[in-house]
C-alpha cells in the first residue's frame, strides 16, 4: 500500500506529492497515517466551510447596513417637499403615460357611450311595442312610432329609409367601435 501526502507549496514552489511505501510499516503505524490524514482532511473542509460562512455573514451584513442606510435616506428625502416632488417625477418617467392614456380612454369611452346613447334615443325613443314573438333577441318585435310608417306599414325610424332594426345595429355598432378605440388608447 503506498500513502500519498500533499505538501503546501511555499511562495515561488509547485505543488508536489510525497510516495511512502508502506509495505514495511507496521499495521499501528499505517493507521495512525490514515487517521492523521482524515483528520486533517476534515479539519481542512470545516475551515473552508467556515471561511464560506465567515463571507456570507460578512456579505449579509454589509447589504444589511448598506440596504438600511438607502431606506433611512429615502425615508428622510421623501419627507421633505423637494423629495415629494422629485418622487412625483419619478414615477411620472416611470408610469406618467400610462395614467394620461388611461384617464384619456375613459373620458373618451364615457363621451362616446353619452353621445351614442343621446342619439339612440333620440331617434327610437318615442317607439312602443306592440307584437313580440319568438325567444329573447332571436324573435321579432314590432313597434308603434306616433307617426312613422310606410305606405306599406313598416315602421321607419327617424332616419330616412332607415328601419327601426337597422337604426338600433347602426348605434350598436358605433358603440363597440367606440369603446374598441378607446381600449386601443388605452391599452396600445
Amino acid at each position: 500500500m503506498v500513502l500519498v501526502f500533499a505538501c503546501a507549496p511555499a511562495k515561488g514552489q509547485t505543488n508536489s506529492v510525497i510516495s511512502i511505501d508502506t509495505a514495511g510499516m507496521p499495521a499501528n503505524v499505517k493507521a495512525a497515517i490514515n487517521a492523521k490524514m482524515q483528520t486533517d482532511a476534515v479539519t481542512q473542509k470545516i475551515e473552508t466551510y467556515g471561511k464560506w460562512a465567515g463571507m456570507g455573514k460578512e456579505i449579509g451584513v454589509a447589504a444589511k447596513e448598506g440596504l438600511t442606510a438607502v431606506k433611512d435616506f429615502a425615508v428622510d428625502v421623501s419627507e421633505t417637499n423637494v423629495g415629494k416632488t422629485v418622487l412625483f417625477l419619478i414615477i411620472w418617467k416611470v408610469a406618467g403615460i400610462d395614467f394620461v392614456r388611461i384617464l384619456l380612454a375613459t373620458i373618451f369611452a364615457f363621451v362616446s357611450i353619452w353621445l351614442i346613447s343621446k342619439s339612440y334615443f333620440t331617434l327610437l325613443g318615442n317607439r312602443r311595442l306592440i307584437e313580440k314573438s319568438g325567444w329573447w333577441i332571436f324573435g321579432t318585435k314590432k313597434y308603434e312610432y306616433p307617426s312613422n310608417k310606410d305606405e306599406r306599414g313598416y315602421v321607419i325610424s327617424k332616419l330616412d329609409g332607415i328601419t327601426d332594426s337597422w337604426a338600433a345595429g347602426l348605434h350598436w355598432f358605433f358603440l363597440c367601435i367606440m369603446i374598441g378605440m378607446a381600449a386601443l388608447i388605452a391599452f396600445v
